[in-house]
């Protein structure tokens, strides 16, 4: 008997090598290809019974779990394992194919999902276990999960190498002097045109991994808004078929998550979005940092200013060269400074915007482009269509304290219009080695841009900001017309 036992435990001991083993792989989503060796043995899940005597290579054995769309997954045992049952679940990761863009400046915004099917829509069926099909009919709003989908389309858009507000403002500080991020150029927003939901129960499932199966195919049309013009320059249809497991019945939001991120990702590798964005070129408020001795010297005439016989007839006079910018990232105020359409106002007002608006009093509005700027002193010139504009000449002389200065522009709201602050000049201050003339009056936010105009009705400065703090209220800034000609290299003409 015992001769027995020991011939058994040495038969056993033999046979070590050759024993039976088992690799168990589940994964998200389904239906994934699985490789041994790299050699396609079936799909997921998928239990691989072996012997590590006949199957490693080089003393290894590879396991492998491919999707088209996915990063590929694998395992590589290089001895044999202890674990005679080993069970993996794979979730694998999204492929990114990184593009390089030439235009890093131009940044996309995402919109929004939408689904705009009729409530109780079929839009797919549910086979259960006991034989019975029970539809799936849509229900809720037109907008499909707004965050999760806004947060996969910056995740996606990131991995990619896209420009988006996220990336943009990704500093861990800013401060008021850090630079103003770029506002998007181009807003993409999808719009689900077609969905189909099959989930059939799995008679064979006998690995756990789930019995229900979802097989969810989806087609999107993704649309592309300029903002620079307000209208869609492209359109791309795509369509995804992708199956998951899950042992509930019922159709989850997580398989239309990933059907959209798969039609997203044919989105940024379709040639002709990439195209788009690669021949993007800067908007026409692009900033300009040539310096002003090396830039284009702009020459102008010198206004002659009639004499006034009171002060509201020059207010009345300068109000027709004073306007409101409007961009898509606010308002700020600007002064015609050339009959031939030249305009100065502040650089902060245009920085990264898409789209510049000049609106007159009277209620018309024209298109501008940005001509020059200087970053450094907060100014810009920019020009609209057409000629002999009402313009304000300016100002040849010495600005002294106390002398008595106003100022037209918008600082409420764009549809209350213009209105007048009057004050004095205090003081010229020195900030971080920049002169500004002080000002005594209440200086709002739309009112960047706008002239400092002295009592004959000439330009003295351009209103930049204002400090608010405690005993300091009511305290503006302009930057002196010595400061506007030397930055902008302007020379008028006698």
């Amino acid at each position: 008997m015992k001769n027995i036992i020991l011939i058994a435990l040495f038969a056993s001991v033999l046979n070590f090598g050759s024993a039976q083993l088992y690799y168990t792989i589940k994964s998200e989503p389904d239906s994934c290809v699985v490789k041994v060796n790299g050699q396609e043995v079936g799909y997921t899940p998928y239990r691989h019974k072996y012997n590590w005597g006949s199957t490693a290579v080089n003393n290894e054995v590879i396991f492998s779990v491919e999707s088209p769309g996915f990063a590929t997954w694998s395992e590589t045992l290089t001895k044999k394992p202890k674990d005679f049952n080993q069970v993996r679940t794979v979730i694998l990761e999204r492929e990114f194919k990184k593009v390089n863009y030439d235009s890093s400046d131009v940044v996309i915004a995402f919109d929004k999902l939408l689904a705009d099917f009729a409530e109780g829509r079929k839009i797919g069926e549910i086979h259960k276990s006991n034989g019975t099909i029970e539809t799936m009919k849509w229900e809720g709003s037109t907008k499909v999960g707004d965050k999760d989908f806004e947060r996969r389309f910056y995740d996606i858009a990131s991995n990619m190498g896209l420009q988006t507000p996220i990336t943009k403002n990704n500093a861990l500080f800013a401060g008021e002097d850090s630079k103003k991020p770029m506002l998007p150029k181009y807003i993409i927003g999808a719009q689900i045109v077609d969905l189909n939901v099959t989930v059939r129960f799995d008679k064979k499932d006998k690995l756990k991994a789930g019995a229900y199966v979802a097989t969810n195919n989806i087609k999107i049309i993704w649309k592309v808004l300029d903002k620079t013009t307000d209208k869609v320059v492209y359109s791309f249809d795509s369509e995804n078929t992708i199956k998951t497991r899950n042992s509930s019945l019922y159709y989850q939001n997580k398989n239309l998550l990933s059907s959209y991120e798969s039609t997203l990702v044919d989105l940024f590798n379709d040639p002709k979005f990439i195209e788009l964005i690669k021949n993007s070129k800067k908007t026409s408020t692009s900033t300009d940092n040539t310096p002003a001795s090396d830039a284009m010297k702009m020459v102008i005439n010198t206004i002659k200013t009639p004499a006034f016989k009171s002060q509201s007839e020059m207010i009345k006079h300068a109000s027709d060269a004073c306007v409101t910018i409007v961009t898509d990232a606010g308002h700020g105020s600007g002064v015609i400074f050339d009959a031939r359409g030249y305009i100065m106002t502040a650089y902060h007002v245009l920085e990264g915007v898409n789209k510049i608006k000049v609106v007159f009093a009277t209620g018309i509005e024209l298109d501008a482009i940005l001509v020059s700027s200087s970053p450094k002193n907060d100014l810009a010139i920019i020009k609209i269509p057409g000629k002999g504009f009402k313009a304000l000449a300016i100002s040849g002389d010495e600005v002294t304290l106390g002398d008595e200065v106003l100022t037209i522009g918008t600082p409420a709201d764009v549809d209350l219009g213009q209105s007048i602050a009057k004050g004095m000049i205090s003081g010229k201050r020195s900030i971080e080695e920049l002169t500004y003339l002080q000002i005594n009056m209440a200086v709002s936010p739309g009112n960047s841009g706008g002239p400092l105009i002295n009592d004959k009705g000439e330009i003295i400065g351009i209103i930049q900001k204002k400090i608010v703090g405690k005993g300091i209220e009511g305290i503006g800034f302009a930057v002196p017309v010595e400061t506007i000609k030397t930055s902008l290299n302007i020379e008028v003409k006698e």
